[in-house]
């Protein structure tokens, strides 16, 4: 009976431990968790990244003209900086154009286009009207709040999702944890109520 009690005991703790573990493993794994599926930005990026670029889908802003080379990579940093947030702002697709050699090249949210018809020391401002998806042409502006609310949607189920299943993993590890926590102490008290008989 001895024997019967001490392993009943025995898996009542292994049992409280397996399950204490799984609770601060749920609550680490939730903590640690990536919880927006698509970062703030990423509809901008990506609508940025379909833009069209022939001169027709590209309305001229405005351009700035630099005296030296210095000055002109201190624009291409600084300036171009503060253009990009002003056209996010706006949801608008910037592209600029400077002088080089036929060719374009993207940085996550903008184009950059050399052409040697642009004058050097200079940087000139373009808004891109559409994009292309498969084929079809939409307006950047319209691309990018569509996929923003898409994307925001998509955080959405994701995060209320992941809250479910670690309110569930939660939940069932604290239903075990207090049923046998409570049998634990059932059976100890048992225990000591035996003893006490066998002491009368």
């Amino acid at each position: 009976m001895k024997e019967k009690t001490k392993n009943s005991k025995g898996v009542l703790i292994t049992k409280i431990s397996v399950f204490g573990v799984l609770a601060l493993v749920g609550i680490f794994g939730f903590s640690f968790a990536p919880k927006p599926v698509f970062p703030d930005g990423t509809a901008y990026s990506m609508a940025a990244g379909m833009a069209l670029r022939d001169d027709e889908d590209l309305v001229f802003l405005e351009y700035k003209v630099y005296a030296s080379e210095e000055r002109f990579a201190i624009g291409l940093d600084k300036d171009v900086a503060t253009h990009k947030a002003s056209f996010v702002s706006r949801n608008e697709i910037m592209v600029i154009k400077i002088h080089g050699e036929k060719g374009s090249s993207f940085a996550s949210d903008y184009w950059t286009l050399s052409s040697p018809e642009t004058p050097e020391l200079n940087i000139e401002y373009y808004i891109a009207q559409n994009l292309s998806v498969s084929g079809t042409s939409i307006s950047c502006r319209t691309a990018i709040m569509a996929l923003d609310d898409l994307f925001r949607a998509v955080n959405a189920i994701y995060l209320w999702s992941l809250v479910g299943v670690f309110a569930i993993v939660e939940g069932i590890c604290a239903v075990h944890l207090l049923r046998n926590s409570c049998a634990l102490k059932a059976l100890e008290s048992t225990r000591k109520d035996s003893a006490v008989s066998e002491v009368k």
